[in-house]
């Protein structure tokens, strides 16, 4: 890394975190009228007390998040800033844990309850970028609309990740396809991209892949590698709402970055594979400067606490979950994610199963196929994929109590090791071994017959 590049990469984290306060800041913030479309869609059953909704493609699976961001758009307040940088969120009982989300907003919007009768705290956490195509959205259209366009707004950006990859050299084609194929089909995107808190995220961390598939060249150049790789880190956190979007695009990521390097260049002087850990890195800085950044400023302009409650949050979610039916702590959190898989496969239970089994086999058959050819560069390259399809596990290992506890929609992280696994079995690997028969190669190249003797 040349100091030119990381010098790009602060630069562009900077840029895009300005632009992230200037969005959020000018996001619409006009509370009555969103009142009104969360009254109306209480009215037309789009918004219900049921906070989470099966295979329900109309209003989401994820209805309590729903909630908690129209609950943050309808919160009155006296600052702009304050209401950016750290609004308010409230429940009906002061026992967070056992509350609904919906209740509350339902009581705060139609049964006209005051907030002071509530437990009410200033949810600094996030960026919540949400908020701004939310808040825009809810000015021309109802929200059943907005759900819908949502939706559709990730399915175009499958769609051009596809697009893209279709026209794309042989490796990033094969990688672009898989990691589309696996999104259209086992990302439960019916039943999470209507959803507000996830739609959003969903939809530009598509596009943003689609962006590299597109410009296959930024790979090879770390002058426009990093700067990408960390404004993609950085737009995930704002968007982010710890929903599992960050070890997903991480993952994709580093696999486009190997794909696109082996179409631009042959192997040779640089180990595409470490270019990769370098674009991980950068997709990290950015992430993790721009929740720095979130929190001071949360802190200096809306929250003197936000920084301690982010910790004690933080602390919480790396802490080791208790034991249960005798699997050690460690590990409920894998044994959870794999229980709840129906949620990619529309709720059909023995659909999860089957696809548990086959992403068992696929990914077993990947590491062996990596193997076989570990002598060769096609071969690390298929063993690299087959690690990166572990990444959601490394991030349990990190966070297990968070992945626990919200198990129903961080099992959409499985979507990376069904994809890589496609990938790993779809890479382009090219026996090299060379036999001799009557003066040929198998390649076809005729070896000189005296030379073959030992003469000169």
């Amino acid at each position: 890394m040349t100091a030119r590049a990381i010098g790009r990469m602060l630069g562009s984290i900077a840029i895009v975190n300005a632009l992230f306060l200037v969005l959020i800041l000018i996001a619409p913030y006009d509370p009555a009228q969103v009142t009104d479309r969360v009254r109306a869609a209480f009215a037309t059953g789009d918004l219900g007390l049921d906070e989470y909704r099966r295979r329900d493609i109309r209003r989401g699976w994820h209805q309590y998040n729903d909630c908690a961001v129209l609950q943050l758009l309808v919160a009155p307040d006296s600052s702009r800033v304050a209401r950016a940088l750290a609004p308010r969120w409230s429940f009906l009982r002061a026992d967070v844990e056992e509350n609904y989300s919906c209740g509350a907003l339902k009581a705060l919007t139609v049964g006209g309850a005051s907030r002071d009768t509530m437990a009410t705290y200033r949810y600094a956490r996030y960026w919540h970028g949400y908020m701004v195509p939310v808040g825009f959205g809810l000015r021309v259209v109802n929200l059943a609309t907005l759900r819908r366009l949502l939706l559709i707004a990730v399915c175009m950006a499958i769609a051009a990740l596809a697009g893209a990859a279709i026209r794309a050299r042989p490796h990033t084609r094969r990688t672009g396809l898989a990691i589309a194929g696996a999104a259209a089909l086992f990302w439960g995107v019916p039943y999470f991209a209507p959803g507000l808190s996830h739609g959003p995220g969903d939809a530009a961390l598509l596009f943003a892949l689609a962006g590299l598939v597109v410009r296959p060249g930024w790979a090879a150049d770390l002058d426009a590698l990093l700067p990408y790789a960390a404004v993609f880190g950085a737009v995930v956190v704002f968007f982010e709402a710890f929903t599992g979007q960050l070890p997903i695009a991480s993952a994709w990521l580093a696999a486009l970055v190997l794909a696109a390097l082996r179409d631009e260049s042959q192997p040779g002087p640089f180990d595409a594979r470490l270019v990769c850990l370098v674009a991980l890195v950068a997709f990290g800085v950015g992430g993790v400067i721009t929740v720095v950044i979130k929190q001071v400023l949360a802190a200096l302009f809306a929250e003197p606490a936000a920084g301690s409650a982010f910790m004690n949050r933080l602390d919480g979610y790396l802490a080791v979950p208790a034991p249960r039916n005798g699997i050690p702590g460690l590990l409920v959190p894998y044994v959870e994610l794999v229980r709840r898989m129906y949620a990619l496969t529309g709720w059909h239970r023995p659909a999860a199963k089957v696809l548990a089994w086959a992403l068992a086999i696929c990914w077993s058959m990947g590491v062996a196929r990596g193997w076989r050819h570990r002598r060769e560069v096609q071969g690390r390259d298929v063993l690299f994929l087959s690690a990166l399809a572990l990444l959601p596990a490394l991030w349990v290992l990190l966070v297990p109590t968070h992945t626990l506890i919200h198990a129903s929609f961080m099992v959409r992280m499985m979507v990376v090791p069904i994809s890589l696994s496609a990938a790993a079995l779809l890479w382009p690997v090219r026996a090299r071994a060379v036999r001799q028969f009557d003066g040929l190669t198998v390649d076809g190249r005729r070896r000189d017959a005296g030379a073959s003797r030992g003469r000169p």
